[in-house]
């Protein structure tokens, strides 16, 4: 997949990241473990789907990738989340279309967005009261403290994001190891400046979060 466009957005204390992607070829990506509730909308020969992703991964997990399909992804970072729509089995809703360009998230029509549009369906979305954050996520996220007991912590942590504060932190500096290793800083001090035991212990949890080691990273960075 190559990513055509980027942006984050910081609105009414809502941070989210909007990617849009374009495949060229058949094959297959690797989507890592990051705790976040993403709104997808997938385009292949004409025909559009709006997809809820309301449970994070805990595991890295290979999907197919077909020639000519294009995404926008909306990710909301942790502590913001979709309400209005009841839990699934698999975490994944495919939203209704309309021949109008609109969708239903719970009982509303919204505008299917474009990467220009992403704010305006943000702001209806909040308005509509169907983004909220739990601000016990969000401090937990910051490292603030907290006016909850600690098993209060957790099992809010988990209900919203799939996963315990730990495992989120140890996702987290998983992914922020592998962005290091692509932007070229050597192996051992990437290990040293996130406080890995050693290249070994990062090498595992590459393995672990992301699906890749330290070697398949930079062998992608030299290709």
């Amino acid at each position: 997949m190559n990513i055509i466009r980027q942006k984050t957005l910081d609105i009414s204390g809502h941070h989210i990241t909007v990617v849009q992607t374009y495949a060229n070829s058949d094959g297959e990506g690797l989507v890592a473990p990051d705790g976040l509730w993403d709104i997808l909308v997938y385009k292949l020969q004409g025909v559009t789907q709006v997809l809820l992703f309301d449970r994070p991964l805990l595991q890295p997990v290979t999907v197919p990738i077909i020639a000519g399909q294009e995404q926008l992804i909306i990710s909301f970072h942790a502590g913001s989340y979709v309400t209005q729509i009841p839990r699934s089995e698999d975490g994944v809703h495919f939203l209704p279309v309309q021949n109008d360009g609109t969708f239903r998230i719970g009982p509303y029509e919204l505008m299917i967005p474009t990467f220009e549009t992403v704010e305006d369906t943000v702001h209806c979305l909040i308005d509509h009261a169907i983004l909220v954050q739990d601000k016990v996520v969000s401090r937990t996220t910051q490292n603030q403290k907290q006016g909850a007991s600690v098993r209060t912590v957790q099992r809010q942590f988990r209900h919203i994001t799939g996963m315990t504060p730990h495992y989120y932190t140890q996702a987290a500096r998983a992914r922020q190891a592998a962005e290091l290793l692509r932007q070229g800083m050597p192996a051992i001090r990437v290990a040293h400046e996130l406080n890995y035991t050693d290249q070994f212990h990062m090498t595992h949890a590459l393995k672990r979060f992301i699906g890749k080691t330290t070697r398949d990273i930079l062998r992608e960075k030299e290709a």
